[in-house]
Formats: C-alpha cells, sequence, structure tokens
C-alpha cells in the first residue's frame, strides 16, 4: 500500500478524472521506487525522460532496462545515507 508523504495528505485525497488519479499514482510510485533505490527522484526522473525518447523499443524492447531504477547510471545514486529519508521526506 503506498501512503502520501506527511505534509500532503490533502492533495492526493482527491483527482478529478479516474485517469488523473491512475496518472498520479504511477508518478508516486516511480519517485518512491526510485528513493527505495538509492536514487535522487528528480535527476531519476531527467534521466528517464531525456532517455526514453531515443530508445527503440519496436527493434529492442530489452532496451527499457536501462530505465529501471536498479540499472541507473551510479551519478544517479545517492551519497549521503542513501536508505535514510530525503530533506523533504522529514516534517
Amino acid at each position: 500500500m503506498l501512503c502520501a508523504p506527511s505534509g500532503t495528505h490533502g492533495n492526493w485525497l482527491f483527482a478529478d478524472t479516474e485517469n488523473g488519479a491512475k496518472a498520479s499514482a504511477a508518478l508516486y510510485s516511480v519517485v518512491e521506487t526510485a528513493k527505495e533505490n538509492g536514487l535522487h527522484p528528480f535527476d531519476y526522473l531527467d534521466f528517464v525522460f531525456h532517455t526514453a525518447p531515443g530508445l527503440d523499443i519496436s527493434t529492442d524492447p530489452a532496451s527499457l532496462d536501462r530505465l529501471l531504477p536498479w540499472n541507473a547510471p551510479p551519478d544517479l545514486r545517492r551519497t549521503e545515507n542513501p536508505s535514510g529519508p530525503l530533506a523533504w521526506d522529514v516534517l
């Protein structure tokens, strides 16, 4: 079960549409998975959004594996307390 970060509960209670709720849940899941894998979420999303358009998944579906958080480049890894909370997680 995913839980909203403290302080933002009101932002996750309502969505205007079912598709909007699904999109929010998908993005939140990606961010939390990146954090669990010791990545800076913003840097990871930047990497995905810049790398994905150049992939040709029709001829090489396995190329999507490069985008998974556990396969992310080492420079996206958090060096300070990788398993600890990020600054915005602690309120």
